[in-house]
């Protein structure tokens, strides 16, 4: 049981430092925030230092924090009619963390331009190129949470 402890502790101690982290200002920081986070899902915490944890837990929630917001913008919030046409229709079954972070790392590595850009930026168009909605009929129905 030790291990697990450890285990817990790190993974603690990587969140509430997660916060004291700079956040992902260009694609070049992103990158190397999610190569942790790549490096965090094969080895495990035990193969990582705690800057490494820390850097690759930060990816995730940036990620995830994005696709969070772009559900909830996609939600019936306001009539159809007065919101923007989507320009992200995510699949319905929904995209996991782990898929999240391939496909921006791989677009950033098909568009290295995008190093220099904002991280919300990429990540944004990372999605909208990996999940366009339909030029006609509306966005793609996606199953209510």
């Amino acid at each position: 049981m030790k291990p697990m402890r450890a285990t817990r502790r790190v993974l603690t101690a990587a969140l509430c430092l997660c916060a004291l982290n700079s956040a992902a200002d260009t694609g070049r920081d992103l990158a190397g925030q999610c190569q942790q986070a790549l490096r965090l899902n094969v080895l495990g915490v035990e193969g990582l230092d705690i800057d490494s944890i820390i850097e690759g837990v930060y990816c995730v929630a940036y990620i995830g924090g994005l696709l969070d917001g772009l559900i909830v913008a996609e939600e019936d919030i306001e009539p159809r009619a007065a919101r923007a046409r989507p320009t992200i229709c995510l699949p319905p079954t929904g995209l996991d963390m782990a898929q999240a972070v391939r496909l921006v790392m791989a677009w950033l590595e098909e568009h290295p331009e995008g190093m220099s850009e904002p991280a919300r930026v990429v990540v944004h168009r990372a999605l909208a190129d990996a999940y366009p909605c339909p030029t006609r009929g509306g966005p793609v129905p996606r199953k209510k949470r």
